[in-house]
């Protein structure tokens, strides 16, 4: 029974702090690349999307690892409990797995891109709820 509660509770908070967060006005930043004008710089921003690629992959392959993980975690305390009493078994669950979202692997090659000689200029407008501001 702690569980339930424990659970209502927990969706309660997230439902209201879902309902206090979506209410404000929603920024979105967006960025616009200039490349250097040297064949050497343009060779170096191929290299900075190579980065990113891998980096974009190694995010997947963690969060794939994570997922399998967490599956493998769940079906061994399942089989535990298939031989405990009733009352002598454990609450089982899949661990959570952060979605890769990828922000750090584009600050990564925006910084790339920079040293490489071209330029990145961002520019934050707000898309919704903006009267709220």
């Amino acid at each position: 029974m702690t569980f339930l509660i424990r659970c209502f509770r927990t969706m309660t908070f997230f439902c209201a702090l879902s309902l206090l967060f979506g209410c404000g006005p929603q920024m979105r930043t967006t960025y616009h690349f200039v490349p250097p004008e040297t064949p050497e710089g343009r060779a170096c921003i191929y290299q900075c999307e190579n980065i990113q690629l891998q980096c974009d992959q190694l995010d997947q392959s963690e969060y794939s690892r994570c997922l399998d993980r967490a599956e493998d975690d769940y079906r061994r305390c399942e089989d535990r409990n298939v031989y405990r009493r009733q009352d002598d078994q454990e609450y089982c669950y899949r661990s959570y797995c952060p979605s890769p979202d990828g922000e750090r692997c584009k600050e990564r090659h925006r910084s790339c891109y920079q040293s490489c000689g071209g330029q990145v200029s961002s520019e934050t407008v707000c898309v919704a709820n903006c009267d709220k501001m």
